[in-house]
């Protein structure tokens, strides 16, 4: 078998016809075995107790006991790092530098099943464009064909990138793990947001926002969310455990604004609405300026020096802390 779609040329004998229709559906045959085997692979690397991954439409989340929690909770953990609806360069170096920007880091518990999931989402995009060129061929001009062939080689190539990055990854975090880096929102008085909206808490409550700040920096991520029930805080993303929640937004290859952290009792409060409505239209407000201060490597040492103060406030002493001394 070819390893290379083959184009339908206007002017070929029939017999050359009919190879390339052969070659064809036998590259499609080998992509749809390699989509069951990698089907195979994300459903035997489902463990006992999965992180539950949930649904961000209207901030309503999908029940783990749903028979698609755990398909669809990957799809959607999935689809927060790269949408497969992009537009896709044509260079396989320049892809994979846009991918190494967009994919999470090795760290999170489902990286694996991540890039299984992107993977055959490209190469059933890439299906799709191969099954519409054969069935629509002889209403296609050879431009069209030559088109859509291309946009299908993209998504070919896309999966092949991830896969290599897959691996590639996986050795380099062998020898030194990959920590992200966070920076806060900060009020004019010079705390963060996060300190001033978590005093009062208890200890207890404290120990699981430093969890959750944890999770951000090794790249874990529990219960990742994208919010998206109305255009503001479209984009905006939280990490939760037990009733704590800390909303975030990626700044960086690597990095991260946290914004602020609270306890969510129940989805309809209108003070938690109006809560996090508030903050983050503060955070719009400032947006550009956070980017900026953060991705500036001159400011890395006092970013530093907040993320310690901001543990210290969760009760976290700095060699029980995560970050410390590399961020």
């Amino acid at each position: 078998m070819q390893d290379d779609f083959q184009e339908i040329k206007v002017d070929m004998p029939l017999e050359d016809i009919l190879a390339t229709i052969r070659n064809n559906c036998g590259v499609v045959t080998g992509l749809r075995r390699e989509i069951e085997r990698l089907e195979k692979a994300e459903k035997e690397e489902v463990v006992d107790k999965p992180t539950t991954i949930c649904r961000a439409t209207n901030e309503q989340e999908v029940s783990s006991n749903s028979p698609k929690s755990v398909d669809d909770g990957i799809g959607e953990e999935a689809s927060y790092f790269i949408d497969t609806n992009m537009e896709l360069v044509d260079n396989p170096e320049e892809l994979k530098e846009q991918f190494r920007y967009l994919l999470p880091a090795k760290t999170n518990g489902n990286y694996h099943k991540i890039i299984q999931r992107l993977r055959m989402n490209y190469i059933k995009l890439y299906n799709e464009y191969v099954r519409l060129v054969e069935s629509e061929k002889s209403t296609f001009s050879k431009m069209d064909i030559e088109l859509l062939m291309n946009e299908a080689e993209k998504y070919k190539m896309a999966s092949q990138v991830l896969k290599e990055l897959e691996y590639e990854k996986e050795l380099q975090t062998e020898e030194t793990p990959e920590l992200n880096r966070v920076v806060f929102m900060m009020k004019s008085t010079g705390k963060t947001y996060i300190e001033d909206d978590l005093s009062g808490l208890t200890d207890e409550h404290l120990e699981g926002f430093a969890l959750l700040v944890d999770s951000i920096i090794d790249g874990s991520f529990p219960g990742v969310k994208r919010l998206n029930n109305n255009n503001n805080i479209n984009g905006i993303c939280e990490v939760k455990s037990f009733g704590k929640r800390i909303l975030y937004d990626r700044v960086g290859p690597n990095t991260y604004a946290i914004i602020t952290g609270f306890v969510k009792k129940t989805d309809s409060n209108k003070g938690y609405r109006e809560f996090i409505s508030n903050r983050i239209n503060i955070y719009r407000a400032y947006e550009n300026m956070i980017k900026e201060y953060a991705n500036k490597p001159e400011n890395i040492a006092e970013q530093d020096e907040i993320l310690k103060r901001v543990y210290k406030t969760l009760g976290r002493t700095v060699e029980n802390s995560k970050g410390m001394g590399v961020l």
